[in-house]
């Protein structure tokens, strides 16, 4: 029998040396439920990734914040993402699942993620302390983090933010979900995602952009139905989702503006 490995690095370059040959261990969600262990383990609990800053408008959450904590945090940071992170999972796993981990390893049927994505963080990775938009990253995982650690989020706190989803039970994960966020300013702007669909939630800047310029409900919910329309699965078919989407999202953005 082969015998697993275990490394706790203390440092962020010993743990990038180590990983080359290993798999990062944060919350252990996503591990439990493998059916091929690794031969080797890179624990990051002792690197001092776990803080949650606010400062004014910028958050900071380091990629080993465990999702109860952003429940803890409350009004602090977003009662939106407070409230994904209920949906997400229940309070034992949230005391293990990492953001790191989840923004690693999550596919499109997470309200974390959907929530995080409206806000438009940049990731920021070592080696390097390379920024990445969070959007981006998503789309080129997992060759993206190949070498790479995730150290922390970072994002400007949006003036309002909200969450829904439709689920077969309240306990379940969504079979579609939105998320939406608006930032203030001279011109205000605005994050909209979706998710409950596939290897991850999407953003939809055709739709941020036309609730910029003011477009009516009925452009938008065009808009929103057209990036849902294909999103068939044994869940539900993309008529249902893009339908419900679109209805969500108008919700979501009378909720923001308001």
């Amino acid at each position: 029998m082969t015998q697993t490995r275990y490394f706790r690095p203390t440092t962020v370059a010993e743990a990038l040396t180590l990983l080359k040959d290993a798999v990062p261990l944060a919350g252990g969600t996503e591990l439990l439920r493998a059916t091929k262990k690794p031969e080797a383990y890179v624990d990051l609990q002792a690197l001092g990734l776990d803080e949650l800053l606010v400062s004014g408008v910028e958050i900071t959450i380091g990629a080993m914040v465990r999702l109860q904590a952003l429940v803890e945090a409350g009004e602090e940071i977003s009662p939106a993402l407070v409230q994904a992170c209920v949906n997400e999972r229940g309070w034992n796993l949230r005391n293990m699942r990492t953001v790191g981990g989840s923004l690693a390893a999550t596919d499109g049927r997470s309200p974390v993620m959907t929530m995080l994505l409206a806000m438009k963080p940049e990731v920021i990775l070592a080696p390097g302390d390379t920024a990445v938009d969070m959007n981006e990253l998503l789309d080129s995982r997992p060759a993206a983090l190949l070498g790479k650690l995730i150290l922390r989020l970072t994002m400007v706190k949006p003036a309002s933010a909200a969450y829904a989803q439709v689920s077969r039970t309240p306990k379940d994960l969504p079979v579609v979900c939105a998320a939406a966020a608006r930032f203030a300013g001279a011109a205000p702007s605005f994050g909209i995602a979706l998710g409950g669909y596939g290897n991850r939630p999407i953003r939809v800047p055709a739709a941020e952009k036309a609730l910029a310029d003011g477009a009516s409900s009925e452009n938008i919910h065009a808009l929103i139905r057209d990036a849902y329309q294909h999103a068939s699965d044994c869940w539900a078919s993309g008529e249902y989702r893009s339908e419900a989407a679109a209805v969500l999202v108008d919700r979501l953005v009378e909720e923001v503006r308001a």
